[in-house]
């Protein structure tokens, strides 16, 4: 939203003056009426004509005193640089830009792509689902500022890279390329428990969770 403030100057002219302070008084008549400096919020004094910034936004001090936001921009989540309206790029899986809403005068970043992290380097959109290397499936949702890869279904890890439901036995299984015959797998928390024959150890099943910023203007 623009902010206009406005400088007056209440001018007390002498019944009797020198010609050379007439010209004193003319000269600064003039000024005030023709070219006016402007005071910011904080008390500062523009000049006319001039532009400066404040964070990300360019403000220009007009002649008559006023002062507008001319060139609005934001701070990237990223690394703090200033960018201008219009501008997008990506923070991990999810993309965001600078926007403008004429309408109603409002502008800053918001996200405009979302996406869950797979856990492996790798992002899935909102809506889809996907199975890792350790059996686990996953669904990408939105909770609030939040965006989660939900864990949906769990199976059991085999040595053949087949998945077999939980609490299936008389499975292979390899894990630090060692392989171990005769495993059971059971649930345990969020995590999967496997007990062989020489191996007890297990896998996370967590739901990975990243944050929406959109608090940078």
């Amino acid at each position: 939203m623009n902010t206009y403030f406005a400088l007056f100057v209440i001018l007390v002219v002498p019944m009797c003056c020198s010609g050379t302070d007439w010209v004193k008084v003319e000269q600064g008549i003039a000024k005030q009426q023709g070219q006016a400096d402007c005071v910011d919020w904080n008390g500062v004094t523009r000049p006319a004509d001039s532009t400066w910034m404040s964070g990300c936004i360019e403000y220009t001090c007009y002649s008559d005193g006023s002062y507008a936001a001319t060139n609005l921009g934001c701070a990237r989540n990223t690394d703090g640089l200033c960018v201008d309206i219009g501008a997008t790029w990506f923070d991990g899986c999810i993309g965001y830009e600078c926007f403008e809403d004429t309408s109603s005068g409002s502008w800053g970043t918001r996200a405009n792509v979302l996406a869950c992290s797979d856990g492996e380097g790798g992002c899935q959109n909102l809506g889809n689902t996907w199975k890792n290397d350790n059996c686990v499936t996953y669904q990408c949702i939105q909770d609030g500022n939040y965006l989660i890869s939900q864990v949906i279904n769990v199976e059991c890890n085999t040595c053949t890279e087949a998945c077999v439901p939980m609490n299936s036995t008389g499975f292979c299984f390899t894990i630090g390329g060692n392989t171990y015959q005769n495993c059971l797998c059971y649930p345990d928390g969020n995590l999967v428990r496997y007990q062989c024959s020489g191996y007890y150890g297990y896998q996370s099943r967590k739901d990975i969770k990243i944050l929406i910023d959109t608090n940078k203007v």
